[in-house]
C-alpha cells in the first residue's frame, strides 16, 4: 500500500501540533508539514511570507485551490475566525492541524485512490479535477504511452472478524454479500469495485458445490485447455475466505491484476459482456484470512483493488513503456496553460508528480514511497546566537539545532505547463 498526500498530512498533524505548541523556530522551520504549508499559503496569497490573504484574493483563486486542495476551497469562513474578512498565517495553521471535520474531509478522500506508474516507478496521482495533459481533460483517464499501468486502491474501513463472522459497523455480514467501493476512472474506463468479506457463495451454493466431484486445480486446467488461462478462468474457490469482483461497462477489453492485503492474482485478460464471467471476479487461496486482518479493528482499513496494465480498446493499444527524458514526455503531449500564477515547484502537495515522503512514525507495514530531493528550495540558515546571554547544557542544544536547521522556502519559477497552446485558425463557409 502506498503512502498518498493526504496519508502523510493525516499521519503529520501531532508532531506538527508539537513542534508548533513548543514554540521554538529551530524544531517549527523544520518540521516538513508546517514547511509544506507555508508553500500552500505563499501560492494562495501570491508572495513569499505572506502573513494574511483578503477574501477577494481567495475568491480570485477559487479554481485554481479547488483543482490543487479541493477541501480548502469551501473553508474561508470556517478558517476565519475572527471574522475580519482576511486569512491570516495563524488561523491557517490552526484549522489545519486541529480541525477534526477537515481531517474526516481527508479521510474520506484516501478511501478510493488512483494512479499511475511509469517505467522508472514513479507514482502520479490521477485527479480528473486537476488534469496535467490535454488528453486528460475527459472524465475517463487514458493510459498514456510512458505510463507502465494504472493502480486503483480502495481502503474498505470497519470490518472486524469475530467469531459470529464478518462484522462491518456492527452490521453482519452473510457469505455471498458484497461491498461496493465509489466509482473511479483509470485506463480510459470508469466502473468499481465489489468486495466480499465472507466469501463469493452462500451458504447453500457452498453445501452444493462441497457434495460435487472436486474440480481441476488451476494448474491442470490451465494446461488442458487450449489458450491456457487466459481462454478459461475458473471460478473463485468455494472455501476462499473472500473474493473481489471489477464492474465495469459492457464491451470493456483490459489486461488486470487484483489483489487483497498483500496477495496478488495472476495477470489476466478480461472481457466485460452482461453476465458476470469468472476472470472478473479473484479469490485468494488461503480458506482464513491473514493474522493482521484477524487482529485488525473498526479504526483500521484493509487495502484491496485492481492493477490495470492494458486498455485493449484504447487509443494506444501497441504502446510500449519506454524511457525518456521529462522534456521528451512533455512533448509527446500537449500541455496545458497553467491557470493565474506559477505553484512552488518545491511542494509535493500542489505538484502532483512530486514523490510523498512517509511520515514520521509511520506504520512498518506500510511501504512508502522515495523520499524527495529536499535540496530543491532549501537554503541553510546558520543562526547565530549569543553564547555569553545564557549558559547551560540547554541553551547549546537550542544552537547546535539552529545551526543545523534548514528553513524551507519555496521557489515560484515558470513550469513547462505554461506554454502557450496552439491555435487552429478555421473559416465558415457563407450562408449566402
Amino acid at each position: 500500500m502506498s503512502i498518498g498526500l493526504f496519508d502523510f498530512f493525516l499521519e503529520s498533524r501531532e508532531p506538527a501540533q508539537l513542534a508548533r505548541t513548543c514554540d521554538v523556530p529551530a524544531l517549527t522551520d523544520s518540521h516538513l508539514l508546517l514547511g509544506e504549508l507555508r508553500l500552500v499559503f505563499d501560492w494562495i496569497g501570491g508572495q513569499k511570507n505572506c502573513e494574511r490573504i483578503p477574501r477577494r484574493v481567495f475568491k480570485k483563486k477559487l479554481p485554481e485551490i479547488h483543482a490543487k486542495f479541493p477541501q480548502l476551497a469551501a473553508n474561508f469562513s470556517a478558517m476565519d475566525t475572527n471574522h475580519n474578512y482576511h486569512l491570516e498565517w495563524t488561523e491557517f495553521v490552526d484549522f489545519c492541524l486541529k480541525d477534526e471535520r477537515f481531517a474526516e474531509s481527508l479521510k474520506r478522500a484516501t478511501d478510493l485512490q488512483v494512479y499511475s506508474v511509469d517505467i522508472d516507478g514513479n507514482k502520479l496521482s490521477k485527479a480528473t479535477f486537476d488534469p496535467v495533459h490535454a488528453c486528460e481533460l475527459g472524465s475517463q483517464t487514458e493510459m498514456l504511452p510512458w505510463e507502465v499501468r494504472h493502480v486503483v486502491e480502495w481502503r474498505v474501513r470497519g470490518l472486524t472478524w469475530t467469531r459470529r463472522g464478518v462484522m462491518q459497523w456492527g452490521r453482519l455480514l452473510q457469505p455471498g454479500d458484497y461491498i461496493s467501493s465509489p466509482s473511479f476512472a483509470a485506463a480510459g474506463v470508469r466502473g468499481c469495485l465489489r468486495f466480499w468479506p465472507a466469501g463469493y457463495f452462500n451458504e447453500a451454493q457452498r453445501q452444493q458445490k462441497n457434495r460435487r466431484p472436486a474440480r481441476l486445480a488451476t494448474e491442470e486446467l490451465a494446461a488442458k485447455t487450449p489458450g491456457g488461462l487466459h481462454a478459461l478462468q475458473p471460478m473463485p474457490n468455494v472455501n476462499a475466505w473472500c473474493c473481489l469482483g471489477a464492474s465495469l461497462p459492457e464491451g470493456t477489453h483490459l489486461d488486470i491484476r487484483f489483489f487483497v492485503a498483500d496477495a496478488r492474482s495472476e495477470k489476466r485478460e478480461c472481457y466485460w459482456r452482461q453476465a458476470v464471467h469468472a476472470a472478473q471476479l479473484w479469490a485468494p487461496v488461503e480458506k482464513t484470512p491473514p493474522k493482521e486482518v484477524l487482529e485488525q479493528t473498526e479504526a483500521d482499513h484493509i487495502t484491496v483493488g485492481i492493477e490495470i496494465f492494458r486498455n485493449v480498446n484504447g487509443p494506444h493499444r501497441a504502446s510500449k513503456p519506454q524511457r525518456l527524458s521529462q522534456t521528451q514526455r512533455w512533448s509527446r503531449r500537449p500541455a496545458l496553460k497553467q491557470r493565474g500564477g506559477a505553484k512552488p515547484c518545491s511542494s509535493f502537495i500542489l505538484n502532483r508528480t512530486a514523490k510523498v515522503p512517509t511520515p514520521v512514525g509511520a506504520r512498518e507495514h506500510q511501504p512508502g514511497m522515495t523520499l524527495p530531493d529536499l535540496s530543491v528550495g532549501f537554503r541553510t540558515h546558520p543562526a547565530s546566537f549569543d553564547n555569553s546571554a545564557a549558559g547551560g547544557d540547554t541553551h547549546d542544544v537550542w544552537s547546535r539545532a539552529a545551526r543545523v536547521t534548514q528553513v524551507i522556502e519555496p521557489t515560484f519559477k515558470t513550469s513547462i505547463s505554461e506554454t502557450k497552446p496552439l491555435l487552429y485558425a478555421f473559416s465558415l463557409p457563407s450562408l449566402r
